[in-house]
């Protein structure tokens, strides 16, 4: 859990003093190097219909996203609940389900081209597999998630009115 907890802290912020590359050595030491994370997405926006995006991320591309998601969001939190967890191969492997929610401000521009924050929530169950590398190192060796992302309107009004 401690594990869990740290990388999501640092995901999503929560360590401002950490530098860009005291985050990438962090992400290239915790992330196993032929992690595989799988995600299917689905965007629901007022006024649109849901629309679902389907990811596959190797190691170097989930680093980024997670660098630059960090970025993109104001007032970024998140909470995670772990639902399951089995230990294996002798306390090196570990099978965890999580539900985890992240809430923030994104920016969006309306139809006059101003941009506003809007209130974006997102909610995540994944499948996750920890390792423990041959250096004694806990490690994220791939995930696959099923997250909902929402987004609320500004005073009843669909996004982009």
């Amino acid at each position: 859990m401690a594990f869990l907890e740290d990388v999501k802290d640092v995901s999503i912020g929560k360590r401002p003093e950490m530098t860009h590359d005291e985050l990438m050595d962090y992400f290239n030491s915790h992330l196993a190097n032929k992690s595989l994370y799988k995600s299917m997405t689905r965007f629901e926006i007022p006024g649109f219909p849901a629309k679902d995006i389907e990811m596959k991320l190797g190691k170097e591309e989930y680093i980024d996203k997670i660098i630059n998601g960090r970025e993109t969001l104001e007032e970024f939190n998140a909470s995670l609940e772990v639902k399951a967890l089995e230990i294996t191969h002798g306390g090196k492997l570990a099978t965890i389900k999580t539900i985890s929610t992240e809430t923030g401000r994104m920016p969006w521009a309306d139809q006059s081209g101003q941009t506003k924050y809007i209130p974006v929530e997102g909610h995540s169950e994944c499948d996750q597999k920890l390792i423990v590398s041959l250096t004694g190192t806990i490690q994220m060796a791939g995930a696959d998630c099923l997250t909902t992302i929402s987004f609320a309107p500004f005073g009843d009004k669909p996004l982009g009115e």
